[in-house]
C-alpha cells in the first residue's frame, strides 16, 4: 500500500512538473523576455537623453571615414569588423567570404589589396587570388593584419581605438557606417538587437524607426534569417561583463 502511495505521488509530481515546464517553455518565458525587452527600451532611451552631447561627438568623429561595417567590441579585448570589396555588387550573393583571426581555420600570413580590387590571401603554403570578396576579422588590437585591413577604407588603428572610447561613453558595443546610415548597437547580437540610428541622407528609409530627437532614432532590429529567440536576461548579464572588461 505504501509503495502504491509513493508511486501515485511520484506520478502526480511528474505530471505537475511537466505542466509547469510546458507553460513556462511555451508561454511564460516569452512573457518574461518581453518584459526584459521593455526594460531595455527604457534604458536605451534614458541612455540617449543622458548622453546627447556624446552622441553628437561620435557623429562628428565618424566623418573622418566613409565606411566601417559590422564593427563590434567584444569580451577579452577582442574586436570584430568586416571589410567589403568596394566593387562588390551587394545584391549578388556570389562572393568569397574570408575569415581572418580568432575564428579562421587557416593561418593567414598576409593580405595584399590589388589595384583591380582583387586580393591576394597569403597562406603558409599557397597564395589565393580572389575577387568579389568579404573579409570577416576577429582578433586583438595588436594583430599584425589589423592595420592593413583598416587601411582599405583609409582608417587608422588610432581612429579605431578612439572610436572604442567614444562608444564606451555612450554605452554601445557596435558601430556600422555606410553611405546612408550610421547604426550604433546598444545591446544584442547579429540576429536581434536594440540600435541607435542616424540617417546620413534625406533619402534614407525610416521604416519602423522610433524617433528620439532631431536626426536620432532607435529600433528593435530582428534579422529575417534569425530563427531562434533571444534571452534578454542573459544578454544583459553579458553586456555588463563586456562593459566591465572595457573599462
Amino acid at each position: 500500500m505504501q509503495i502504491k502511495n509513493i508511486l501515485k505521488w511520484l506520478v502526480t509530481f511528474t505530471v505537475i512538473g511537466l505542466i509547469v515546464w510546458f507553460f513556462y517553455d511555451f508561454h511564460f518565458k516569452y512573457v518574461i523576455n518581453e518584459y526584459q525587452a521593455k526594460k531595455i527600451e527604457k534604458r536605451l532611451q534614458d541612455n540617449f537623453y543622458n548622453n546627447q552631447n556624446s552622441f553628437k561627438e561620435i557623429l562628428t568623429f565618424s566623418k573622418q571615414f566613409s565606411k566601417l561595417e559590422n564593427l563590434e567590441f567584444k569580451e577579452n579585448a577582442l574586436v570584430r569588423f568586416q571589410v567589403y570589396d568596394n566593387s562588390l555588387d551587394r545584391t549578388n550573393y556570389d562572393s568569397n567570404f574570408i575569415i581572418i583571426g580568432e575564428n579562421s581555420i587557416f593561418d593567414v600570413l598576409d593580405i595584399n589589396f590589388l589595384e583591380n580590387n582583387d586580393i591576394e590571401v597569403i597562406l603558409e603554403d599557397t597564395v589565393l587570388s580572389l575577387e568579389n570578396w568579404i573579409i570577416d576579422f576577429e582578433g586583438e588590437m595588436n594583430d599584425p593584419l589589423i592595420k592593413k585591413l583598416l587601411s582599405y577604407n583609409e582608417i587608422s588603428l588610432d581612429q579605431l581605438q578612439q572610436l572604442n572610447k567614444k562608444l564606451n561613453q555612450i554605452n554601445c558595443q557596435g558601430f556600422d557606417k555606410n553611405d546612408n546610415l550610421i547604426t550604433l548597437r546598444f545591446i544584442g547580437h547579429w540576429g536581434e538587437s536594440f540600435n541607435y540610428l542616424i540617417p546620413l541622407t534625406d533619402q534614407t528609409k525610416r521604416v519602423n524607426w522610433n524617433k528620439l530627437s532631431d536626426n536620432y532614432y532607435w529600433e528593435h532590429y530582428r534579422n529575417p534569417l534569425f530563427c531562434g529567440w533571444t534571452d534578454w536576461k542573459k544578454i544583459i548579464k553579458q553586456d555588463v561583463l563586456i562593459t566591465a572588461s572595457q573599462k
